[in-house]
Protein backbone atom coordinates (compact mmCIF):
# COMPACT_ATOMS: atom_id res chain seq x y z
CA UNK A 1 0.00 0.00 0.00
CA UNK A 2 1.43 3.16 -1.26
CA UNK A 3 1.77 5.99 1.72
CA UNK A 4 2.15 9.49 1.44
CA UNK A 5 4.20 11.95 3.27
CA UNK A 6 1.33 12.98 5.65
CA UNK A 7 0.91 9.42 6.36
CA UNK A 8 4.27 9.01 7.31
CA UNK A 9 3.88 11.73 10.18
CA UNK A 10 1.08 9.38 11.27
CA UNK A 11 2.65 6.18 11.75
CA UNK A 12 5.77 7.69 13.64
CA UNK A 13 3.45 9.68 15.51
CA UNK A 14 1.78 6.81 16.25
CA UNK A 15 4.98 4.69 16.90
CA UNK A 16 5.92 8.00 19.50
CA UNK A 17 2.37 7.44 21.57
CA UNK A 18 2.98 3.81 21.94
CA UNK A 19 6.37 4.18 23.00
CA UNK A 20 4.27 6.57 25.61
CA UNK A 21 2.66 3.68 26.57
CA UNK A 22 -0.81 5.29 25.78
CA UNK A 23 -3.57 2.03 25.56
CA UNK A 24 -5.39 3.88 23.03
CA UNK A 25 -2.19 3.60 20.78
CA UNK A 26 -1.66 0.31 20.88
CA UNK A 27 -5.14 -0.57 19.47
CA UNK A 28 -4.91 1.40 16.59
CA UNK A 29 -1.88 -0.23 15.72
CA UNK A 30 -4.19 -3.28 14.56
CA UNK A 31 -5.55 -1.65 11.91
CA UNK A 32 -1.58 -1.73 10.36
CA UNK A 33 -1.28 -5.12 11.43
CA UNK A 34 -0.23 -7.81 8.72
CA UNK A 35 0.28 -5.07 5.99
CA UNK A 36 3.47 -3.78 4.14
CA UNK A 37 3.57 -0.05 3.24
CA UNK A 38 5.63 1.81 0.89
CA UNK A 39 6.22 5.34 0.45
CA UNK A 40 4.96 7.17 -2.49
CA UNK A 41 8.44 9.28 -3.05
CA UNK A 42 11.95 9.21 -0.89
CA UNK A 43 11.94 12.79 -0.59
CA UNK A 44 10.04 12.59 2.72
CA UNK A 45 11.37 15.39 4.82
CA UNK A 46 9.74 13.56 7.86
CA UNK A 47 12.27 10.94 9.50
CA UNK A 48 11.19 9.41 12.75
CA UNK A 49 9.62 12.52 14.98
CA UNK A 50 12.21 14.01 17.44
CA UNK A 51 12.95 16.99 19.07
CA UNK A 52 15.53 18.43 16.96
CA UNK A 53 14.28 17.47 13.08
CA UNK A 54 16.12 20.26 10.86
CA UNK A 55 17.86 18.23 8.67
CA UNK A 56 17.50 14.82 6.49
CA UNK A 57 20.76 13.38 7.04
CA UNK A 58 21.30 10.66 10.19
CA UNK A 59 24.41 11.58 12.11
CA UNK A 60 24.01 8.76 14.73
CA UNK A 61 20.82 6.10 15.76
CA UNK A 62 20.32 5.07 19.42
CA UNK A 63 17.80 2.16 20.58
CA UNK A 64 16.61 0.65 22.96
CA UNK A 65 14.32 1.76 25.94
CA UNK A 66 12.96 -0.31 29.50
CA UNK A 67 10.52 -2.78 28.42
CA UNK A 68 10.97 -2.51 24.40
CA UNK A 69 12.42 -0.72 21.32
CA UNK A 70 12.76 2.87 20.31
CA UNK A 71 15.03 4.98 18.72
CA UNK A 72 15.48 8.57 17.92
CA UNK A 73 18.32 10.30 15.70
CA UNK A 74 20.85 12.63 16.03
CA UNK A 75 20.78 15.18 12.69
CA UNK A 76 23.93 15.99 11.33
CA UNK A 77 23.66 19.11 11.58
CA UNK A 78 23.49 18.68 15.42
CA UNK A 79 27.54 19.14 16.16
CA UNK A 80 28.96 17.27 19.27
CA UNK A 81 30.57 19.42 21.71
CA UNK A 82 30.93 16.86 24.53
CA UNK A 83 29.73 13.72 25.97
CA UNK A 84 29.01 13.26 29.65
CA UNK A 85 28.16 10.24 31.78
CA UNK A 86 25.87 10.77 34.87
CA UNK A 87 23.96 8.31 37.01
CA UNK A 88 24.04 6.18 34.03
CA UNK A 89 23.19 8.48 31.65
CA UNK A 90 24.67 9.98 28.65
CA UNK A 91 24.07 13.32 27.69
CA UNK A 92 25.20 14.51 23.93
CA UNK A 93 25.57 18.21 23.92
CA UNK A 94 26.17 19.82 20.29
CA UNK A 95 27.89 23.38 19.95
CA UNK A 96 24.82 25.62 20.33
CA UNK A 97 23.90 23.84 23.27
CA UNK A 98 21.34 21.96 22.55
CA UNK A 99 21.50 18.11 23.79
CA UNK A 100 20.04 15.05 23.87
CA UNK A 101 20.69 11.74 25.98
CA UNK A 102 20.46 8.08 26.58
CA UNK A 103 21.10 5.48 29.12
CA UNK A 104 23.78 3.09 29.71
CA UNK A 105 21.80 0.46 28.00
CA UNK A 106 20.51 2.13 24.99
CA UNK A 107 24.12 2.99 24.20
CA UNK A 108 25.33 -0.68 24.73
CA UNK A 109 23.08 -1.80 22.14
CA UNK A 110 23.36 1.44 19.51
CA UNK A 111 26.00 -0.03 17.76
CA UNK A 112 24.17 -2.92 16.33
CA UNK A 113 21.66 -0.30 14.24
CA UNK A 114 24.25 2.73 13.02
CA UNK A 115 24.20 3.26 10.03
CA UNK A 116 27.70 4.37 8.29
CA UNK A 117 27.08 5.47 5.07
CA UNK A 118 25.24 7.79 2.85
CA UNK A 119 26.65 10.82 4.39
CA UNK A 120 25.17 9.89 8.02
CA UNK A 121 28.19 11.17 10.12
CA UNK A 122 29.74 14.35 9.21
CA UNK A 123 32.00 16.72 10.88
CA UNK A 124 31.79 14.88 14.24
CA UNK A 125 34.10 13.58 16.94
CA UNK A 126 33.42 12.20 20.21
CA UNK A 127 35.91 9.69 22.39
CA UNK A 128 34.24 7.48 24.18
CA UNK A 129 35.13 5.01 27.52
CA UNK A 130 33.28 2.15 28.63
CA UNK A 131 34.33 0.24 31.79
CA UNK A 132 33.84 -2.98 33.37
CA UNK A 133 34.04 -5.75 30.63
CA UNK A 134 32.34 -8.36 33.41
CA UNK A 135 28.74 -8.04 34.21
CA UNK A 136 29.08 -8.83 37.50
CA UNK A 137 29.42 -5.66 40.26
CA UNK A 138 32.45 -7.25 42.43
CA UNK A 139 34.80 -5.55 41.00
CA UNK A 140 36.15 -2.51 42.64
CA UNK A 141 38.09 -0.80 39.67
CA UNK A 142 35.27 -0.24 37.87
CA UNK A 143 31.63 1.42 38.55
CA UNK A 144 30.19 0.27 35.56
CA UNK A 145 28.75 -2.57 34.06
CA UNK A 146 27.37 -4.09 30.44
CA UNK A 147 30.08 -3.17 27.62
CA UNK A 148 34.22 -3.49 28.85
CA UNK A 149 36.65 -1.53 29.01
CA UNK A 150 37.52 -0.26 25.86
CA UNK A 151 38.23 3.48 23.90
CA UNK A 152 37.49 4.30 20.61
CA UNK A 153 37.31 7.39 18.90
CA UNK A 154 36.16 8.73 15.34
CA UNK A 155 36.92 12.14 13.38
CA UNK A 156 35.38 13.50 9.89
CA UNK A 157 33.68 10.90 7.76
CA UNK A 158 33.38 11.30 4.32
CA UNK A 159 31.72 8.72 1.98
CA UNK A 160 31.47 7.90 -1.19
CA UNK A 161 29.29 5.26 -2.62
CA UNK A 162 30.45 3.60 0.82
CA UNK A 163 34.43 4.35 0.24
CA UNK A 164 36.01 6.63 2.44
CA UNK A 165 38.42 9.80 2.40
CA UNK A 166 40.29 11.22 5.12
CA UNK A 167 38.92 8.08 7.15
CA UNK A 168 39.91 8.15 10.47
CA UNK A 169 38.75 5.59 12.80
CA UNK A 170 40.31 4.02 15.41
CA UNK A 171 39.43 1.84 18.43
CA UNK A 172 41.81 0.87 21.14
CA UNK A 173 40.69 -1.71 23.62
CA UNK A 174 41.89 -2.29 27.48
CA UNK A 175 41.25 -5.65 28.98
CA UNK A 176 44.23 -6.09 31.51
CA UNK A 177 41.92 -6.59 34.08
CA UNK A 178 38.70 -7.86 32.77
CA UNK A 179 36.98 -11.33 34.01
CA UNK A 180 34.99 -12.13 30.77
CA UNK A 181 36.79 -11.87 27.57
CA UNK A 182 34.02 -13.49 25.91
CA UNK A 183 31.30 -11.02 27.23
CA UNK A 184 33.66 -8.15 26.29
CA UNK A 185 33.87 -9.94 22.78
CA UNK A 186 30.46 -9.94 22.39
CA UNK A 187 30.03 -6.72 23.15
CA UNK A 188 32.01 -5.06 20.57
CA UNK A 189 31.93 -7.59 18.21
CA UNK A 190 28.63 -4.95 16.46
CA UNK A 191 31.55 -2.64 16.83
CA UNK A 192 34.05 -4.60 14.66
CA UNK A 193 31.42 -5.57 12.50
CA UNK A 194 30.64 -1.68 11.39
CA UNK A 195 34.62 -0.94 10.26
CA UNK A 196 35.02 -1.30 6.75
CA UNK A 197 38.80 -0.60 7.65
CA UNK A 198 39.13 -3.18 9.68
CA UNK A 199 41.47 -5.82 7.69
CA UNK A 200 42.88 -8.78 8.28
CA UNK A 201 45.85 -6.47 9.43
CA UNK A 202 44.07 -4.26 11.78
CA UNK A 203 42.15 -7.94 13.38
CA UNK A 204 45.28 -8.89 14.27
CA UNK A 205 46.62 -6.02 16.05
CA UNK A 206 43.10 -5.64 17.92
CA UNK A 207 43.47 -9.45 18.49
CA UNK A 208 46.71 -8.97 20.24
CA UNK A 209 45.46 -6.13 22.83
CA UNK A 210 42.77 -8.62 23.65
CA UNK A 211 45.71 -11.76 24.36
CA UNK A 212 43.23 -13.82 21.34
CA UNK A 213 44.69 -15.51 18.45
CA UNK A 214 43.79 -13.70 15.06
CA UNK A 215 41.91 -16.72 14.29
CA UNK A 216 39.42 -16.25 17.13
CA UNK A 217 38.63 -12.98 16.13
CA UNK A 218 38.02 -13.69 12.42
CA UNK A 219 35.08 -15.59 13.89
CA UNK A 220 33.29 -12.33 14.08
CA UNK A 221 31.42 -12.05 11.68
CA UNK A 222 31.80 -9.16 9.05
CA UNK A 223 28.66 -10.09 6.72
CA UNK A 224 27.05 -6.92 7.64
CA UNK A 225 29.36 -4.90 6.08
CA UNK A 226 27.91 -6.44 2.48
CA UNK A 227 24.46 -5.27 3.58
CA UNK A 228 25.50 -1.74 4.26
CA UNK A 229 27.53 -1.06 0.65
CA UNK A 230 23.74 -1.50 -0.30
CA UNK A 231 22.84 1.73 2.03
CA UNK A 232 19.50 0.20 3.54
CA UNK A 233 18.91 -0.23 6.86
CA UNK A 234 15.80 -1.37 9.10
CA UNK A 235 14.88 -0.12 12.72
CA UNK A 236 12.55 -2.87 14.10
CA UNK A 237 10.41 -1.31 17.29
CA UNK A 238 8.79 -4.43 19.45
CA UNK A 239 6.11 -3.21 20.91
CA UNK A 240 5.07 -3.77 24.16
CA UNK A 241 3.06 -7.70 25.14
CA UNK A 242 -0.44 -6.71 24.97
CA UNK A 243 -0.31 -4.32 21.84
CA UNK A 244 -2.64 -5.45 18.89
CA UNK A 245 0.82 -6.47 17.12
CA UNK A 246 4.24 -7.29 18.17
CA UNK A 247 6.54 -5.30 16.43
CA UNK A 248 6.67 -2.58 13.33
CA UNK A 249 9.59 -2.75 10.91
CA UNK A 250 10.78 0.39 9.42
CA UNK A 251 13.07 0.05 6.35
CA UNK A 252 15.32 3.48 5.30
CA UNK A 253 16.94 4.27 2.10
CA UNK A 254 20.80 5.20 2.13
CA UNK A 255 19.82 8.34 2.13
CA UNK A 256 18.41 8.04 5.41
CA UNK A 257 14.62 8.42 4.23
CA UNK A 258 11.47 5.84 5.13
CA UNK A 259 11.13 3.26 2.17
CA UNK A 260 8.91 0.53 3.52
CA UNK A 261 6.91 -0.27 6.93
CA UNK A 262 5.78 -3.33 8.05
CA UNK A 263 3.39 -4.15 10.80
CA UNK A 264 2.95 -7.68 12.38
CA UNK A 265 3.87 -10.49 15.02
CA UNK A 266 6.41 -12.76 15.44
Amino acid sequence: MKISDKDTGKIFELLSRIRDEDPDARKEAAAFADQIYYWEEQNSNVLLVFEHCEVDRVQKCFAGYRGGASSFYIPSGFKIRNVTLDNRIYTFVAEDGRSVSAGLEEIGRMWDLIPLGAGRVNESYIDWAFSNCSRKKDTADYTQQGIGEFTFAYGTYTFDEYQSKDHSFSIIVHVDDVKDLHTCLSEIDPVLRRIPELDSTSRKELAAKLSITKEELEMISLDALDYYRYGEFDLTYCLPEDSAVEYVRVCYSKEGLPVEATFGNF
